[in-house]
């Protein structure tokens, strides 16, 4: 999956991830690091199923970035999923 972030120059990420719901299955949190510069970076973050399998169709993708100032941001997003892709 992509990931695009963008926080302000100098702030300090505590934690970001993402994870994929998939047919009523939550896959794994994907953990990656924004870069913290003012400016948009896109990141490609592999999310792994849990017990499950990823098979063509819609799935919902959740992201988490905590920042040290105590702000967060927590976008979903709908996505299809193609052959190949999990």
């Amino acid at each position: 999956m992509q990931v695009t972030v963008t926080c302000e120059a100098g702030a300090e990420v505590l934690e970001a991830f993402l994870y994929v719901n998939h047919d009523g299955n939550q896959g794994q949190f994907a953990s990656f690091r924004p870069i913290c510069d003012g400016t948009p970076h896109t990141f490609m973050v592999r999310a792994q199923a849990n017990g499950f399998r990823y098979h063509v169709g819609q799935a919902q993708v959740s992201a988490y970035v905590l920042l040290s100032s105590g702000a967060s941001a927590s976008p979903g997003q709908t996505v299809t999923l193609h052959r190949g892709q999990g």
